[in-house]
């Protein structure tokens, strides 16, 4: 009876630590709670119209990354996209993301990856 419980015990840590090796095999999103916290993170900055193609995904199951378009409202001027650029930093900061890439598009600007 002790034989069937430790395998059992064993079996049930298997598979679940199958799954999680699974969702880092396949660069699962670490968190879908935190993709939409950093959406509307970034679409609550001021200059920021409309926030597309944005994907998360964890390296190794500590260490994630963001890709982002973001489309800047009309009135954002060339000269402010370093502030903006700060405003996104501050914004994300508290992710500890491994590494980020922000796109910033234009608002009568077809994205090329064809989802406007």
């Amino acid at each position: 009876m002790l034989s069937i419980g430790f395998t059992l015990f064993i079996l049930f840590n298997v598979g679940r630590n199958l799954w999680v090796t699974a969702k880092l095999f396949f660069q699962g999103v670490p968190d879908r709670g935190m993709r939409e916290e950093i959406n509307q993170k970034l679409k609550d900055i001021d200059g920021i119209s409309e926030v597309h193609h944005l994907h998360l995904w964890s390296l190794d199951g500590e260490h994630h990354v963001l890709t982002a378009h973001v489309v800047l409202d009309p009135e954002t001027h060339i000269d402010n996209h370093q502030a903006l650029k700060d405003r996104i930093s501050e914004r994300l900061a508290s992710y500890e993301l491994e590494h980020t890439t922000i796109e910033f598009e234009l608002s009568e600007e077809r994205c090329r990856d064809g989802s406007r």
